[in-house]
C-alpha cells in the first residue's frame, strides 16, 4: 500500500499563495512516493490543511505570535481526532498579491516537508 496524502486549500483565491505552497508540498511528495521496489505498508493517511489566515486572524499582524492562537484553534479541532500528530508548520507571512510567496523561505520549507512523508 503506497502512502496516501490530501492536501486541502482553504483559499478562496485559485492559484495564490496558499495554492502555490500547496504545489510546492505535492512536488515534494511526488518524490518522496515515488514508486520503489520495497516499501513498507503505511495504515495512516497524511492529510495537510493550507489556511489562509486573514480570514480569522488580525490582518495586519504578521507576528508568529499573533498566527499561534490561530494555530491553537486547529490543534483543539486535531485533538478529536484519534491518533493525530501534528509534524510542522510553515508560516508563509507577507504575502498579499498573487506569487508574493514565490522565493521566501516558505517554499522551501513546504517542498522539503513534502519530501520527509
Amino acid at each position: 500500500m503506497s502512502k496516501k496524502v490530501l492536501v486541502l486549500s482553504g483559499s478562496p483565491r485559485r492559484g495564490g499563495n496558499s495554492d502555490l505552497l500547496c504545489d510546492q508540498f505535492m512536488l515534494g511528495a511526488k518524490e518522496a512516493i515515488k514508486p520503489r521496489k520495497f516499501f513498507c505498508e503505511m495504515k495512516k493517511s497524511i492529510i495537510v490543511l493550507v489556511v489562509t489566515m486573514y480570514f480569522i486572524a488580525t490582518a495586519a499582524d504578521g507576528r508568529k505570535q499573533a498566527m499561534e492562537r490561530t494555530i491553537e484553534g486547529f490543534r483543539g479541532f486535531t485533538s478529536c481526532l484519534s491518533g493525530v500528530k501534528e509534524k510542522g508548520i510553515i508560516y508563509g507571512t507577507s504575502a498579499w498579491n498573487v506569487g508574493d510567496i514565490k522565493g521566501q523561505l516558505a517554499m522551501n520549507q513546504a517542498y522539503e516537508m513534502g519530501k520527509s512523508i
